[in-house]
């Protein structure tokens, strides 16, 4: 069973799985860009990499809920991986369905470039530096519905990261 739940500052996911739960907080906001760049815009908003955080463009996904999908493979699969050193980069290639980490850069700074706003995503770690940023609404989740191509295409990522 599969339920989420709006707690102010985050997302709950929580997912009856196997013989253990799992329960995910997803802190995902709205964000208005303050830098040209992308790595500067990570400086700012003192994204750490020992920590589930990325900075995912807005031209970047076909739906919001890639990125809850991201979080759930994020939680399900991270300990397993060994390929990814910074876990923000982790989380976003589950998010972007990237496996190769230079195609995975190239995709971000290509549509951070031409993206006004981007989501600022954290799995179980909060964000630091919001300034400038709101949360989403749960209304912003029901407008746009999954785009399925997205989804499905997602779903070999972890399976081949591992």
């Amino acid at each position: 069973m599969f339920k989420w739940i709006f707690r102010g500052d985050h997302v709950e996911l929580s997912i009856e799985w196997r013989e253990n739960p799992l329960l995910v907080r997803v802190y995902l906001f709205v964000c208005k860009k303050t830098c040209k760049d992308l790595d500067r815009e990570v400086k700012t908003r003192r994204l750490v990499n020992t920590c589930a955080q990325a900075i995912i463009p807005v031209a970047s996904i076909a739906s919001i809920h890639q990125i809850l999908q991201g979080a759930i493979y994020y939680s399900l699969y991270a300990s397993k991986q060994r390929r990814f050193k910074n876990r923000g980069l982790l989380l976003a290639a589950l998010i972007l369905g990237t496996t190769q980490i230079e195609e995975l850069t190239k995709l971000l700074e290509k549509t951070f470039e031409t993206s006004n706003e981007y989501y600022l995503v954290g799995v179980d770690c909060k964000l630091d530096n919001l300034e400038g940023c709101y949360p989403l609404e749960l209304r912003s989740l029901l407008e746009k519905p999954p785009i399925i191509h997205a989804l499905v295409k997602n779903a070999l990522v972890p399976l081949s990261l591992i």
